[in-house]
């Protein structure tokens, strides 16, 4: 029996047009070779398929590296920038904390200056004070002394 296998390169389409239904060796032989050559053509498909696949996950596997890759570099990049800004936060912050404590120091001071010349003149007018109540009664002692002692040489000379 003849099989007829069509594929698309048969190498023996010519061989089978041309051999003859009686002549049975040549038939069989026929049918033989026809059958290995779509065994080895299957063989060689399945080869290629499964080549073609391997070729497929590699270059899938390299463009997720890759992909990785690119992922691991920008996440390291923004890292980098964030770092960046939070030592320039940082800094701005730091800066702006010695202006205000440079502010209230100096307030501070001033605070200061304005009680201390304040104590200073309260000082003063109380020392002002205190002189002239001292001299006050350092006139009436005397006016008191000269009364005394006035009074005391006009009964001396009345005796």
């Amino acid at each position: 029996m003849l099989l007829s296998i069509k594929t698309k390169n048969d190498p023996f389409a010519e061989f089978r047009q041309n051999s003859h239904p009686t002549d049975q060796g040549a038939t069989e032989q026929h049918t033989r070779c026809l059958l290995m050559t779509v065994m080895m053509t299957q063989a060689t498909e399945d080869f290629f398929v499964v080549l073609v696949l391997k070729l497929d996950d590699l270059k899938i596997s390299k463009q997720l590296k890759l992909d990785d890759l690119k992922i691991s570099k920008q996440l390291k990049l923004d890292d980098l920038k964030i770092s960046k800004q939070l030592k320039s936060d940082d800094l701005k912050i730091s800066k702006q904390l010695k202006l205000v404590v440079l502010k209230i120091s100096k307030q501070l001071k001033l605070v200061d200056l304005k009680v201390s010349k304040q104590l200073k003149l309260d000082y003063l007018k109380k020392s002002k004070q205190l002189k002239l109540v001292d001299l006050k009664v350092s006139k009436q002692l005397k006016l008191d002394y000269l009364k005394k002692s006035k009074q005391l040489k006009l009964d001396d000379l009345k005796i």
